[in-house]
């Protein structure tokens, strides 16, 4: 009788085991497919220092940092790097 108790048991522990590694897995590849396709496409305009302190590469220096994050975090498209834009 405690046989056939814990083999029941066991067996209810192995069947849920394997539905939630079913849905780790079906999670992971959804994220995948989703952070591949779904990501948004994002243009980073160099910043401007209009004042004369401290040259005007600070800006330059700004925006090399945030193409450099937004690449690096994979949530991202960059689609124009270190390009002029015209203003709008």
């Amino acid at each position: 009788m405690k046989k056939g108790i814990l083999f029941t048991i066991v067996i209810l522990l192995m069947m849920i085991c394997s539905m939630v590694s079913a849905q780790e897995s079906e999670s992971s590849s959804n994220d995948e497919a989703l952070r591949k396709e779904g990501r948004p496409r994002i243009s980073v305009k160099t910043f401007e220092n209009p004042s004369m302190y401290y040259n005007s590469s600070i800006g330059t220096g700004v925006t090399d940092m945030l193409i450099t994050i937004l690449v690096q975090s994979g949530r991202f498209n960059v689609i124009a790097r270190n390009e002029s834009f015209e203003e709008l």
